[in-house]
């Protein structure tokens, strides 16, 4: 009886409906097994913790110390950090600590994007998605974390060089890709905006950054990614809610309010903890990509690794994928 309700709990899809089949990970790939189980409970009881501390301690200024000391901790226990030296990285690296962003060369070429957004096109089984106060549909449709994963240049994209030289000097210690996001915004004239067309923060974590690109052309009315600069340290207007542009304009000077524009592959890294939102589309509809990549994992991140390293095709990319099995080890098991 306890053993059912316990796996009850297991499976239970708490954090959001793009998670992973958990209980079909346990069943097929793990074969059920009571160590599995066990270690997958932990996980989650932790990661709720995790989550319910730091959406309790929501104060940028209390934040900025428990961040600190969080770097600190897996400075200490983690092997040894590849800090990077070169110029560029450090200048971005002290931008995106000011500025709350940075943008960063395309982490894919010309070539890789036309692949991706084909592979895209291919893909017609999308998730709709509900304001979770309100339960209305959103103009937004996002596609499911297995196809995103079973694509391996998204994966690639994740383990590009010089972001990785830049993550590591922004966290100072060991950190891991903990989720992956596409999805579409549709333009609409008529419906007002709605969730996180809103401005608002994020609660990922407490050290987390998220990395996007534009797979659609992004200008004016298409969509914008709009941010607050350096609001991640500012202790204004960090209840866990929406703001209203009027808000947002009594509180911040609006040289700090920066739209992010660009051509399709645009890439920039954001803290997303600074305010913040993707723009409502009213020209075109846009496509983003979007990674998440936490010291401490988010409760969403997977509790299983869901790729198998000796069986996935990965081809030209095995090296750099062994060479980052600490970043990858939430997505892939490099046991089996």
């Amino acid at each position: 009886m306890l053993l059912k309700k316990l796996e009850k709990y297991i499976y239970s899809y708490n954090s959001e409906i793009l998670e992973f089949n958990l209980e079909y990970q346990v069943n097929n790939t793990y074969k059920k097994s009571k160590i599995i189980l066990f270690k997958v409970l932990i996980k989650k009881i932790f990661r709720s913790f995790y989550r319910f501390l730091q959406r309790s301690l929501i104060k940028p200024q209390i934040r900025e110390i428990i961040i600190y000391v969080e770097r600190i901790f897996f400075k200490i226990i983690s092997n040894k950090i590849k800090i990077s030296h070169d110029q560029d990285v450090i200048n971005k690296t002290i931008l995106l600590k000011r500025d709350s962003y940075v943008e960063i060369e395309n982490i894919f070429n010309q070539d890789e994007l036309l692949k991706i957004k084909e592979y895209f096109m291919s893909k017609k089984d999308l998730v709709n998605i509900f304001e979770s106060t309100s339960k209305k549909k959103m103009d937004m449709q996002y596609y499911k974390t297995e196809d995103l994963i079973s694509f391996p240049l998204i994966i690639r994209g994740a383990n590009n060089e010089y972001l990785n030289q830049l993550l590591f000097n922004y966290f100072e210690c060991s950190y891991r890709l903990d989720w992956i996001w596409a999805w579409w915004s549709y333009a609409d004239e008529k419906n007002p905006s709605i969730g996180p067309q809103n401005f608002h923060r994020d609660y990922e974590s407490f050290n987390f950054i998220k990395v996007f690109v534009y797979l659609t052309d992004v200008e004016g009315t298409d969509g914008s990614h709009q941010l607050i600069c350096g609001s991640h340290k500012e202790n204004k207007l960090y209840e866990i809610r929406r703001f209203s542009d009027d808000e947002i304009s009594n509180n911040f000077n609006s040289i700090k309010i920066k739209n992010i524009d660009g051509k399709s592959g645009k890439t920039f890294v954001a803290n997303t903890f600074a305010i913040h939102k993707g723009a409502k589309p009213f020209r075109n509809n846009r496509l983003i990509l979007c990674y998440l990549f936490s010291v401490v994992p988010s409760r969403r991140s997977p509790k299983l690794p869901v790729i198998n390293f000796s069986s996935f095709n990965f081809k030209s990319d095995r090296d750099l994928l062994k060479k980052n099995q600490y970043i990858n080890s939430l997505f892939i098991n490099y046991k089996k």
